[in-house]
């Protein structure tokens, strides 16, 4: 029994219930179906015949309603799996009705009088037109044909009958959705009721059905074609309905654009899976409107993760609102009061789920209909944006907002940043001296809703007319998607001086010119089986392209790129095998071993990125079809470096988002706003390990220029935080244990400065190794007694291992405020621990109160435990305008042999080794080193302290067991020199306190027999 065969007894069925009239006053279906059956006997044996038919059938249909449960689980699921698994459900109902199918086979020849009678009764419903009405008052059942719009009305004002069951099929060629409103109703709402649902060509039920009373007067269902069941029980009875349905146009939409109207829908994916990593941009607008009202008719989202996120825009300051609606399936209906929104899908890295319908409705009058908004959205990968332009026609009226979103469907889960060059800018102030200007902001979606990342100008002298001048790569936008909106001022004169350009794209689309890049072609021969490529920039492997490669090929490729801290990849052609060859990218460390997970590239999958500045591609195929070979493109991807100086109002800090960072790492960032009080932090993504990665925030006390004992620690736990300051000093602390990702931490800054008289010259170092000195190209000459000079020091590291930054003291001058004065001009070097910045040494450290103090050379005065450090110069007022302060000092990531502080050892042959820290020279205050020893196969293990020059009463050796969890640690002194402790690994740890440094020592480990 095929399928169709067992949907059309299902049709019949329903078409029985119906009973409606078809050749005459008094005869109905069920008539014609009974002498059809019957053989035209006498009324006794008719019956009889169609007693038995419907019993049969209502089996069918019980089975037929069950397994379509089944079936709609498997839809949401899987649409092939759906369709490849129909047939076989069906198969099992019909083994399940054997027993009598070869009857349903004779019923079925029996039927033709009654399938003409169907044809009959289609014809005359259709010759009826698209009347408000398609079905007469009384019709309990039918078909129903429209193309917009229509009504059933049943028995309206009459009543009706016990045990009624009317159904009516409604059909919309062209619509993506049918929406139903009961507008009048007498029936007991108890127990009698309409069902809607939506169903198929052959009926069957698609989706769950919607009960309609005077309690519950719509609903929707989406497709073509729907069932209403009227159905009433078999005690009270009531009157009618009329029953208004609108059929309703779905596209699935691109992702995103923009929407101009009262009423409508927006459908993005609804019945299909969207990808991670979405961000889907609408602008909807409702000019003429007060409120617009959303609701979300369909979804499958990620109930957890993934969901639209609604925003308004102020059309006072043109910025988006902080006041972000979340909707999805426990928050489906939401009002809004503004006549324009931003709406945005959002899905998350983890799961995914099927798309969404989402229903939109304006009400109310405009109360601004002066603001005038010119919205656009772009969709390409990559293009650029202008005022004036076609996109922003020239118009400067202040009630004036332009709005543009950039966003597009992502072809793959894996993301590739969206890239901002800013080309030229110019903005005018509002009146003449006045520091308010027009403005154009960027915007980025995030989890919580719309950020900005950018504002321009950012910076402002309070001149007429202030100029951005170009700057590549000025932002990073990590989905494929942003808003920008420029709001002009009022203005005193008509001529409109602001201009401005940028453009954005893919790290591809921004370097693929030879001429820009300056790269070759390829740094490879076309047939070069593999080899190692070294670029600045990026590159290309040509391998065999339009050429037949071989079996069982294997040709691997080394790409660096010296400074990159991530490569993308793209596959530009490719004529391989699909299915079995393929190439393959992965990160690798400088001894060429493997450090992330390989992603593999074909034509259905053609980018890829990975961290770090060295790369493994593989090109394989198999023992199978071969084919021709490829163009492999690469491009250098600059993450945010491990610290910086960010001079701005407003913005976003990211580091390692969605990538994972190391153990032991210190990020230093030095985030000042000239001109405001108050510096706004709020952390939008992290990955922490929770216990004891995060950031840390201090000030600088502008009198003393010293950090304040103010930490303020940032996590997920503790994301937002407001510090009453124009500059603070950012940390990013990773500890020895766990790691995680990184984050996005956004900035933003507000009110008046309350010390405009000082000055900051803040900078940021990230070589290994370098000179700062006083007076230079870092920290200029300036007597001031208002400058405090800030420089940090931080970078990247490629391992978890610690070794220390080496400081050599070369010289130094340093003046007293006035004669007989023992107040100087001040060095302060700091350095990040777990729990702040915490002083290391302070130049002048010691004084007689003379005019000048000068510091005698020294090497390695100094050892920080990371790669970090921060130092801050302030001088003094003094009597003359002569400066004779003067210093330098050095710094070097290089450690020697004596100066590693901490690591893990072990012994220089089989019985013994040693530990020589500082041992002829001082260590400073505040160290903490700890050594992982580790002698094979030794049960205990023997130490012996042979030179110390400890402070003791304050600074400690101390040996554990790896393998001891309730024994103390053991403190070796110039008293107590030996320790045997249980082996085959041992901690050593060396500490020093805030005051008196000593010297170093030597300490032998062996095996202890």
């Amino acid at each position: 029994m095929r399928l169709n065969t067992l949907c059309s007894y299902f049709q019949a069925l329903l078409l029985f219930c119906a009973a409606t009239s078809v050749n005459g006053e008094d005869e109905t279906v069920e008539s014609v179906v009974k002498r059809s059956l019957s053989g035209d006997s006498d009324e006794e044996i008719a019956s009889e015949a169609f007693k038995n038919f419907m019993n049969k059938v209502n089996l069918l249909e019980s089975s037929i309603s069950n397994m379509t449960v089944g079936m709609q689980q498997l839809v949401s699921q899987n649409e092939e799996m759906y369709k490849s698994h129909t047939e076989l459900m069906f198969a099992r109902i019909a083994t399940e009705f054997g027993n009598v199918k070869e009857q349903l086979s004779t019923i079925e020849n029996r039927l033709a009088g009654f399938e003409n009678t169907c044809i009959s009764f289609d014809n005359r419903t259709k010759q009826m037109g698209t009347t408000e009405s398609s079905l007469s008052g009384d019709s309990c059942g039918g078909l129903i044909e429209e193309k917009e719009f229509g009504e059933i009305i049943y028995k309206e004002g009459k009543p009706y009958s016990n045990s009624e069951n009317c159904m009516w099929t409604v059909v919309a060629p062209d619509a993506g959705m049918i929406s139903f409103q009961l507008v009048t109703s007498g029936f007991e709402d108890c127990c009698d009721y309409i069902t809607v649902r939506s169903i198929d060509e052959n009926g069957v039920s698609t989706g769950p059905s919607s009960r309609l009373n005077s309690l519950n007067r719509t609903a929707s269902v989406s497709g073509s074609r729907a069932n209403v069941i009227f159905s009433s029980d078999s005690s009270v009875t009531g009157t009618g309905f009329t029953l208004r349905f609108r059929l309703r146009q779905i596209k699935d939409g691109e992702c995103g654009g923009t929407i101009i109207g009262d009423k409508g829908m927006i459908s993005y994916k609804s019945k299909t899976l969207y990808l991670n990593n979405e961000r889907c941009a609408w602008i909807l607008h409702s000019p003429n409107s007060s409120s617009i009202t959303l609701n979300l008719l369909e979804e499958g989202f990620e109930s957890c993760c993934d969901y639209l996120l609604v925003n308004t825009i102020d059309p006072e300051t043109g910025w988006i609102r902080n006041d972000t609606k979340k909707i999805k399936g426990d928050s489906k209906t939401q009002t809004i009061e503004e006549s324009l929104i931003v709406i945005v899908f959002y899905s998350d890295y983890s799961k995914t789920g099927c798309g969404f319908s989402l229903e939109y409705s304006s009400s109310g009058e405009n109360p601004n209909p002066e603001i005038n908004f010119i919205v656009n959205h772009l969709s390409e990968p990559n293009g650029t944006i202008e005022y004036p332009s076609s996109v922003w026609n020239e118009g400067g009226e202040s009630n004036n907002i332009y709005v543009v979103g950039v966003s597009k469907r992502v072809q793959k889960p894996e993301t590739l940043p969206t890239v901002v060059d800013w080309k030229n800018g110019m903005f005018r102030s509002s009146t003449t001296d006045s520091c308010v200007y027009d403005s154009l902001i960027v915007y980025e979606p995030f989890r919580d809703g719309w950020k900005a990342r950018a504002w321009f100008p950012n910076q402002t002298d309070c001149q007429p007319l202030v100029t951005v001048p170009p700057e590549t790569e000025l932002l990073k936008i990590q989905q494929n998607s942003f808003i920008a909106i420029f709001k002009p001022l009022s203005n005193e004169n008509r001529n409109n001086a602001t201009r401005f350009s940028f453009s954005y794209g893919s790290p591809f689309d921004n370097r693929t010119n030879e001429t820009e890049t300056g790269r070759t072609e390829s740094s490879l021969s076309n047939d070069s089986c593999g080899g190692v490529i070294e670029e600045k920039e990026s590159g290309e492997i040509i391998y065999k392209e339009g050429k037949r490669y071989s079996n069982s090929e294997n040709c691997m490729w080394t790409v660096i790129v010296p400074d990159a801290g991530m490569i993308s990849f793209q596959l530009v052609t490719s004529g391989f095998e699909d299915c079995c060859d393929y190439i393959t990218v992965n990160s690798i460390d400088q001894d060429g071993v493997s450090t992330g997970t390989p992603s593999k590239l074909n034509s259905l999958n053609r980018t890829a990125t990975v961290s770090g500045s060295r790369a493994r591609v593989v090109f394989s195929s198999d023992s199978s079809i071969t084919g021709n070979g490829f163009t492999l493109r690469f491009v250098i991807g600059h993450l945010a470096e491990c610290g910086g100086v960010i001079r701005a109002d407003r913005g976003v800090i990211s580091y390692k988002t969605g990538l994972r960072y190391l153990d032991n790492e210190r990020c230093v960032w030095t985030l000042h706003s000239p001109n405001s009080s108050i510096i706004n932090l709020n952390l939008l993504e992290d990955g922490f390990e929770s216990c004891c990665d995060y950031l840390l925030v201090n000030t600088i006390d502008p009198e003393t220029g010293r950090i304040r004992n103010d930490t303020r620690k940032i996590k997920g736990d503790n994301k937002t935080h407001t510090i009453e300051d124009s500059l603070i000093v950012i940390v990013f602390v990773s500890d020895h244990s766990n790691t995680g990702n990184g984050f996005s931490l956004e900035f933003s800054s507000s009110g008046e400065n309350p010390d405009p008289e000082i000055n900051y010259i803040v900078n940021h170092l990230s070589e290994p190794n370098g000179t700062i000195e006083y007076p230079s190209s870092v920290w200029s000459e300036g007597r001031e007694s208002n400058n405090i000079y800030v420089v940090g020091f931080s970078k990247r590291v490629q391992n978890s291992q610690t070794l220390p930054t080496v400081l050599d003291w070369k010289h130094g001058v340093f003046q007293s405020s006035t004669t007989g004065s023992c107040e100087y001009d001040s060095l302060i070097l700091y350095e990040p621990f777990l729990d702040g910045l915490k002083e290391r040494a302070q130049f002048p450290n010691q004084t007689d109160c003379q005019r000048v103090v000068t510091v005698l050379p020294e090497n390695e005065f100094l050892a920080f435990n990371h790669h970090s450090f921060l130092a801050i110069f302030k001088p003094l007022s003094h009597e003359n305008s002569v400066n004779v302060t003067r210093f330098s000092f050095s710094y070097d990531n290089q450690p020697r042999a004596d100066s590693i502080c901490g690591g893990i050892l072990k012994p220089l042959d089989a019985k013994f080794g040693q530990i020589a820290y500082k041992k002829a020279r001082k260590y400073s205050n505040n160290e903490h080193c700890t050594w992982t020893v580790q002698v094979p196969q030794a049960e205990r293990l023997l130490f012996s302290l042979i030179q110390t020059g400890l402070e003791e009463c304050c600074d400690s050796i101390s040996v554990s067991s790896h393998n001891s969890r309730t024994d103390s640690p053991f403190r070796l002194t110039s008293v107590n020199r030996t320790v045997s402790v249980e082996g085959p690994r041992a901690t050593v740890t060396f500490t020093s306190d805030t005051s008196v440094a000593g010297f170093g020592f030597l300490l032998r480990y062996q095996k202890d027999t």
